[in-house]
């Protein structure tokens, strides 16, 4: 018979990891906005064009992977809630308290 075993605490120890990362990318976008804005400071075009096409690349790669942490956190949610219904229920099962 095969065996699965679970560490909780890894996989709430990679959850803290990927909302660590969601933090990191927030607070990224209010930086990007900040330097843009003293980018236009600068009144030269040249420079301001180049620090906002840049900045527009970077958004988009940080948009792509805030999307990939929330979906890798929800599953992340899910298998340790699964995991902890499971438990229960074999506890249950084997005659222990829930």
């Amino acid at each position: 018979m095969g065996r699965i075993e679970v560490e909780l605490a890894e996989l709430s120890a990679a959850r803290n990891h990927l909302a660590a990362s969601h933090s990191v990318i927030s607070d990224w976008r209010s930086r990007s906005a900040e330097i843009e804005g003293h980018a236009a400071w600068s009144g030269l075009e040249r420079v301001t064009g180049a620090i906002t096409g840049f900045l527009g690349e970077w958004n988009y790669g940080f948009d792509k992977l805030e999307d990939d942490v929330e979906v890798l956190a929800n599953a992340l949610d899910g298998a340790i809630a699964a995991y902890l219904e499971t438990e229960s229920v074999i506890r249950t099962a084997a005659g222990g308290e829930a």
